[in-house]
């Protein structure tokens, strides 16, 4: 092969092959102390962006496509706004709820297997995780410092609200309206 041909195939090699997108690496790095090693390791390779999928397989073992796969599988896991929240803002919640809402969210264990290993029922977890779901919403809008205050400003607007006589009358009729 020449020169020519090695640098037409390094270069067709280098987008396609390439894992996560370097954007995510900062935010990624930061959650990725909950995962297995093994799995640490292959998100180190790939999100470097110094060895391709098919280098990453020869290192592991497996093929290109199921590295590609996983280390997808593991952004998308780790990019999960229950997980971010879970992780980087656990507000209000209990080791126990955290624990569970990684199990299920992170790792993706069945509801049985979190009860059996929590000693909790399986309608007790159903209840856990749909609170987690809820309280991430919640936890998304208070992140925002300036949601913070839209949201104090909102409270204090309806607490000033109250109900009173219209003014005017019309026809001898009382018309009650809400004053903003």
């Amino acid at each position: 092969m020449s020169s020519r041909d090695l640098q037409f195939l390094d270069n067709l090699c280098t987008s396609n092959d390439r894992s996560a997108p370097k954007q995510l690496a900062p935010q990624l790095l930061t959650r990725m102390h909950q995962l297995p090693p093994a799995d640490q390791n292959l998100l180190n390779l790939a999100i470097s962006g110094h060895h391709t999928f098919r280098q990453i397989a020869g290192l592991v073992g497996s093929n290109p496509g199921s590295v590609c796969r996983r280390v997808t599988l593991l952004s998308q896991r780790l990019s999960d706004p229950i997980v971010v929240a879970l992780l980087e803002r656990p507000l209000g919640l209990s080791e126990k709820y955290i624990h569970i809402g990684l199990q299920r969210y992170l790792f993706h264990h069945g509801i049985r297997r979190i009860a059996s290993a929590t000693d909790c029922t399986t309608r007790e977890i159903r209840i856990i995780l749909l609170y987690l779901e809820k309280w991430t919403r919640v936890s998304r809008e208070l992140a925002d410092d300036t949601q913070i205050k839209h949201l104090k400003l909102i409270s204090k607007r309806r607490a000033t609200r109250s109900i009173q006589p219209n003014a005017q009358h019309q026809k001898g009729e009382c018309e009650w309206v809400t004053n903003p």
